[in-house]
């Protein structure tokens, strides 16, 4: 697809290209792995300024003169995404965060992404992280720009249009969807908003896991002690595919909340619409009730600790469970089985990751997990809610300077990133956030040091203003 005509949806993956090749997935050959974009050692963007505005929009991108805007393709809260292009071609996407810093929390959710991205790059089914560029703006506070594969359209957009989508396409679909979500939840990694519009596509049917700017990781109690990095917000999640346990304001969840959100994708692709459209909280327990059966009180006591929500599910007139076949008729069966085993009311019960890609549904399509070495502790740290707002803003800076890195010039290595930063008890015995660490692993491989990251990323721009 040209990037001039990014506008263009495409009516989605064609019949025949699922059809032409079985099985419906092809395993990522290593030539997919390569990038042709940015590595350390071979920097995409020299150093130098170049001020462009988005083609539809008032935003200023300083990404380097190696990139050129083409077009605006999203915009919202976060920010907005441009589709680019590098001067040897390639097609790109690039988000802006603005002002980080202004935001603790935002600036929070910005360093998991950009480390976890850079953690599992690689994955065929998990969007690549090509670059990220860090800026100070005329503010003096830092925009960050992260470059990505460019996709043709979201999942959201394939399921509304009129494009037919055959058995083959939803195992495609779903396949990819689990074989990335295996990559994520072996390195402890729990996505916790899962929905079609996160899901990329294209016309060969390649799907891959975007947007991971609300991702946390499960600390695996048996490598990380366990304390608040296992206790999340239940805010998380589009309601409509958000799981039980989170409806219901349990405080403790894992990977299965995301296995519940495939379900309601995979009956979204079958049906070609929302599985669960409730209105607000209480309405999608009652819908789900009504579609799933009322859960056993021994099951709801399961799932939350919550005494008030487990007063209202048990107040819920009770419902036998439906058939999947009543709510989704002419949909083939053994679909329908997998989804009855990722849509169980508590998260035990629920299929995991490796159960369902084991699934007849989707067994022949099976491909060995890609290996992945994971630093449970750093991975844990970064995601900590505890790290000191500045220190946050520092290893933003030093995710920006792997992307710098030359043959010269090499930054600290990743293991460094987190720097321990673990909080420590206060006097009263709660969690508080640690003292700001000297920044002394800031070091670049000729020699010199430096006491914060911006500054040693100047230093691997050449001495560019950041």
């Amino acid at each position: 697809m040209d990037v001039d005509d990014v506008s263009t949806i495409p009516v989605g993956p064609v019949a025949a290209e699922c059809q032409k090749h079985k099985p419906a997935h092809r395993p990522a050959s290593d030539s997919d792995l390569k990038s042709k974009s940015n590595t350390p050692g071979n920097p995409a963007a020299p150093p130098g300024i170049s001020l462009q505005r988005t083609p539809c929009g008032s935003a200023i991108f300083d990404v380097g003169k190696d990139y050129t805007i083409r077009k605006l393709i999203g915009q919202g809260a976060f920010g907005c995404v441009v589709a680019a292009q590098r001067a040897n071609g390639d097609k790109v996407a690039i988000k802006k965060v603005a002002n980080t810093g202004s935001d603790k929390t935002a600036a929070k959710r910005l360093l998991r992404e950009l480390h976890f991205l850079r953690h599992m790059r690689g994955h065929p089914n998990v969007i690549s992280v090509e670059d990220v560029v860090v800026r100070r703006n005329k503010d003096a506070r830092l925009d960050v720009y992260i470059v990505t594969e460019l996709m043709e359209a979201d999942l959201e957009q394939i399921i509304k249009s009129s494009q037919a989508l055959s058995t083959e396409h939803v195992r495609c679909l779903i396949f990819q969807l689990l074989n990335g979500l295996r990559h994520m939840h072996g390195a402890g990694i729990v996505h916790r908003d899962l929905k079609p519009a996160n899901l990329v596509v294209d016309s060969q049917c390649r799907l891959k896991i975007c947007d991971l700017g609300l991702s946390r990781h499960i600390a695996d109690s048996l490598a990380v002690p366990e304390g608040e990095d296992a206790k999340f917000t239940d805010y998380v999640v589009t309601r409509w595919y958000r799981a039980p346990e989170l409806l219901m304001g349990s405080k403790r969840y894992s990977t299965k909340v995301d296995m519940w959100a495939a379900g309601c994708i995979l009956g979204e692709l079958m049906g070609r619409r929302p599985i669960f459209s409730g209105d607000d909280t209480s309405d999608m327990l009652i819908k789900i009730c009504g579609r799933m059966g009322s859960p056993s009180e021994e099951d709801v006591k399961a799932i939350t600790e919550q005494d008030a929500a487990r007063r209202f599910v048990l107040a819920i007139p009770h419902k036998p469970c439906r058939s999947l076949a009543e709510i989704l008729p002419n949909v083939d069966p053994v679909g329908l089985a997998l989804m009855g085993q990722l849509l169980q009311w508590t998260p035990a019960k629920r299929a995991s990751v490796d159960e369902a890609l084991m699934s007849p549904f989707l067994r022949d399509l099976f491909e060995p997990a890609r290996p992945l070495a994971t630093n449970h502790a750093e991975l844990a740290t970064i995601s900590s809610g505890k790290l000191h707002p500045w220190l946050v803003l520092d290893l933003i800076c030093l995710e920006g300077c792997y992307w710098r890195s030359t043959e010269d010039h090499f930054n600290v290595s990743s293991s460094s990133l987190a720097h321990r930063a673990h909080a420590a008890p206060s006097n009263d015995g709660k969690q508080a956030p640690v003292a700001v660490p000297q920044m002394h692993s800031a070091h670049c491989s000729c020699g010199q040091a430096f006491a914060s990251g911006i500054h040693l990323l100047a230093h691997l721009e050449g001495g560019v203003e950041c």
